[in-house]
């Protein structure tokens, strides 16, 4: 779920919504606009990946069957996944 989260996003976002919030979020987030690089990077690294419909087929199927040990262990995963990307 974190890129449907970075996005402000439900699971079940349509195509349309899916564009309209990255175009928002990417307007007002963008560095030469001031916006946080590390903010950008992370509301366009969702975007490639939801979408696209493959792409998203893939990740909610791979996201649906992580098992979640621990809000902790989670978070830790989150945060190595978010950091190997940059």
């Amino acid at each position: 779920m974190q890129h449907y989260q970075s996005l402000g996003l439900k699971f079940d976002a349509t195509r349309d919504e899916i564009k309209s919030a990255y175009r928002r979020l990417a307007g007002v987030h963008h560095p030469d606009r001031g916006g946080s690089p590390e903010v950008f990077h992370r509301i366009q690294a969702a975007y490639e990946v939801i979408g696209d419909a493959k792409s998203r087929r893939e990740y909610d199927v791979t996201w649906s069957r992580k098992p979640v040990t621990s809000v902790r262990e989670t978070a830790r995963e989150l945060a190595a996944d978010y950091f190997d990307k940059c």
